[in-house]
């Protein structure tokens, strides 16, 4: 019962107009020389503006809600150089200034592996657990780093680390 159609009026134009013209005769105003359709279409171009506007605002509202959805994360690592068989790329996380990465696979020389920054250092891994397959190694913020883990018998583990 609450959710019934709301009724729709129609009065047919002339006797709108007749309506409107005795209401300014009774109150001894001057007739009204504007036709009574084009009162209407004057209305209806008033509120064009309007509900285009407010289309604009639900637009611009929904954008606003589903903006962080777009959030990208911290750190991007893409890996090259390998076969389906060898050592993947699990997972991988920054803390505390230290990107943990964990790998899965057989034959990983975690204790061989390096990081190595664009200007040529060199770093080593701050630790690993072969037992868990997660290997640390220093987080430099803001460069782009390239990381190589051997893997016994086969081409080492090409990780390239894209700070965003």
């Amino acid at each position: 019962m609450l959710f019934r159609k709301k009724k729709n009026y129609e009065m047919n134009i002339d006797t709108a107009n007749t309506i409107l013209q005795n209401v300014f005769a009774a109150e001894s105003k001057a007739p009204n020389t504007i036709p009574f359709d084009k009162l209407i279409l004057r209305e209806k171009a008033n509120t064009r503006f309007y509900d285009r506007g407010l289309i604009l605002l639900l637009l611009v509202l929904l954008l606003t809600f589903i903006s962080p959805l777009t959030i990208i994360p911290i750190v991007g690592i893409s890996s090259t150089g390998f076969t389906a068989d060898s050592a993947k790329l699990k997972d991988d996380y920054v803390e505390d200034g230290i990107l943990y990465l964990q790998l899965e696979g057989i034959n990983i020389q975690y204790e061989e592996a390096f990081l190595e920054t664009t200007d040529g250092v060199k770093h080593p891994p701050v630790s690993f657990d072969k037992s868990k397959g997660i290997i640390c190694f220093p987080y430099i913020d803001s460069m782009e780093s390239n990381i190589y883990i051997p893997i016994a018998d086969e081409q080492s583990l090409h990780l390239l680390l894209t700070p965003y």
